[in-house]
C-alpha cells in the first residue's frame, strides 16, 4: 500500500508511510525505535515532508504497474490528464518489445515486463514530467 496513493501509517522501525498530504519515515534503528515507542510514548518520527505536487498520480501509476496491469484512460479522467495520447509512443515500443500487451484500454505486463517493472514506472514517470509537466 506504500506505493498506492492510499493513506499509510508507518510502523516499526524504518518504516515509511503517507497521510494526507505528506510522507514520514520512522527512526531505523531498532534500540533508539524501541526507546522511543516504549520508553517515551512517542512515534519516532526521523523526517516528514510534503509529498510533490503529483504524487498522487505518480502513485497510482506505481501502484497499478506493480500490480502487472494498468488503465492508462481510466487513470487519464481521474487525473483530467490525456496519459494514453501522451504516453502512447512509450507504451506502443514497449508493446513492440514484448515488454506488455495491450487489449482495449488495458496494458499487460508480459513476464520480460514484470522483471523490468521498476524501471518502467520509474521510465513513465520521467516520460510525463518530461511531457506535460515540463512546464513545472
Amino acid at each position: 500500500m506504500m506505493k498506492s496513493p492510499a493513506h499509510c501509517l508507518p510502523f516499526g522501525p524504518g518504516a515509511g508511510g503517507s497521510v494526507l498530504e505528506h510522507f514520514l519515515f520512522l527512526e531505523t534503528d531498532y534500540e533508539k525505535w524501541r526507546h522511543a515507542v516504549v520508553e517515551e510514548k512517542r512515534k519516532p518520527i526521523v523526517m516528514m515532508q510534503k509529498q510533490k505536487p503529483h504524487a498522487e498520480l505518480e502513485k497510482t501509476i506505481t501502484s497499478e504497474l506493480e500490480l502487472c496491469r494498468i488503465n492508462l484512460s481510466r487513470i487519464g479522467r481521474t487525473f483530467g490528464l490525456a496519459l494514453q495520447q501522451t504516453l502512447a509512443p512509450l507504451y506502443d515500443q514497449w508493446t513492440r518489445v514484448g515488454l506488455m500487451k495491450a487489449r482495449g484500454e488495458w496494458h499487460t505486463l508480459t513476464t520480460a515486463g514484470q522483471f523490468w517493472q521498476v524501471n518502467m514506472a520509474q521510465l513513465t514517470l520521467s516520460y510525463l514530467y518530461d511531457t506535460i509537466f515540463k512546464e513545472e
